[in-house]
Protein backbone atom coordinates (compact mmCIF):
# COMPACT_ATOMS: atom_id res chain seq x y z
CA UNK A 1 0.00 0.00 0.00
CA UNK A 2 1.16 3.51 -0.79
CA UNK A 3 -0.15 6.83 0.46
CA UNK A 4 -0.39 9.63 -2.09
CA UNK A 5 0.30 13.29 -1.28
CA UNK A 6 -3.46 13.93 -1.11
CA UNK A 7 -3.87 11.20 1.54
CA UNK A 8 -5.43 8.57 -0.73
CA UNK A 9 -4.17 5.04 -0.10
CA UNK A 10 -3.55 3.05 -3.29
CA UNK A 11 -1.85 -0.19 -4.24
CA UNK A 12 0.52 -0.26 -7.23
CA UNK A 13 2.87 -2.99 -8.42
CA UNK A 14 6.52 -2.52 -7.48
CA UNK A 15 9.92 -3.92 -8.32
CA UNK A 16 13.59 -3.02 -8.12
CA UNK A 17 15.65 -1.12 -10.66
CA UNK A 18 19.22 0.01 -11.12
CA UNK A 19 19.29 3.80 -10.87
CA UNK A 20 22.16 5.91 -12.27
CA UNK A 21 22.21 9.56 -11.25
CA UNK A 22 24.98 12.20 -11.08
CA UNK A 23 27.62 9.55 -11.77
CA UNK A 24 26.47 7.27 -8.94
CA UNK A 25 24.61 3.99 -9.24
CA UNK A 26 22.37 2.09 -6.82
CA UNK A 27 19.50 -0.38 -6.77
CA UNK A 28 16.24 0.99 -5.43
CA UNK A 29 12.61 0.00 -5.03
CA UNK A 30 10.39 1.45 -7.78
CA UNK A 31 6.61 1.74 -7.92
CA UNK A 32 4.81 1.35 -11.25
CA UNK A 33 2.02 3.94 -11.28
CA UNK A 34 -0.51 4.71 -14.00
CA UNK A 35 0.79 5.68 -17.47
CA UNK A 36 -0.10 9.35 -16.94
CA UNK A 37 2.06 9.65 -13.77
CA UNK A 38 5.08 11.93 -13.72
CA UNK A 39 8.32 10.01 -12.95
CA UNK A 40 9.69 10.87 -9.52
CA UNK A 41 13.09 10.15 -7.99
CA UNK A 42 12.68 10.00 -4.21
CA UNK A 43 15.00 10.80 -1.35
CA UNK A 44 15.62 7.12 -0.49
CA UNK A 45 17.04 6.41 -3.96
CA UNK A 46 19.09 9.61 -3.85
CA UNK A 47 20.58 8.84 -0.44
CA UNK A 48 21.34 5.26 -1.48
CA UNK A 49 23.43 6.73 -4.30
CA UNK A 50 25.24 9.05 -1.85
CA UNK A 51 23.37 12.18 -2.91
CA UNK A 52 21.57 14.49 -0.49
CA UNK A 53 19.21 17.41 -0.80
CA UNK A 54 20.50 20.68 0.66
CA UNK A 55 17.34 22.40 1.95
CA UNK A 56 19.07 25.78 2.29
CA UNK A 57 20.34 26.09 -1.29
CA UNK A 58 17.67 23.76 -2.80
CA UNK A 59 20.39 21.81 -4.61
CA UNK A 60 21.59 18.23 -4.76
CA UNK A 61 25.01 17.50 -3.23
CA UNK A 62 27.23 14.48 -2.94
CA UNK A 63 27.37 13.28 0.65
CA UNK A 64 30.72 12.44 2.18
CA UNK A 65 31.29 8.75 2.87
CA UNK A 66 31.35 7.97 6.57
CA UNK A 67 33.57 5.18 7.91
CA UNK A 68 31.86 2.36 9.77
CA UNK A 69 34.64 2.22 12.36
CA UNK A 70 36.68 4.92 14.03
CA UNK A 71 40.42 4.58 13.53
CA UNK A 72 42.20 1.25 13.32
CA UNK A 73 41.91 0.03 16.90
CA UNK A 74 42.57 -3.60 17.71
CA UNK A 75 39.95 -5.40 19.76
CA UNK A 76 40.48 -7.73 22.70
CA UNK A 77 39.90 -11.39 21.98
CA UNK A 78 36.23 -12.28 22.51
CA UNK A 79 35.05 -8.66 22.69
CA UNK A 80 32.91 -7.50 19.79
CA UNK A 81 33.55 -3.93 18.58
CA UNK A 82 30.53 -1.65 18.32
CA UNK A 83 29.86 0.83 15.53
CA UNK A 84 29.69 4.50 16.38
Amino acid sequence: MNELANGDVVEYPYGFARVSFMGAETVSKVIFGPNDCEPLLGVVALESAGIGVDPVSCTLKRMAAKPLKKGNKKTKKGVKPHLV
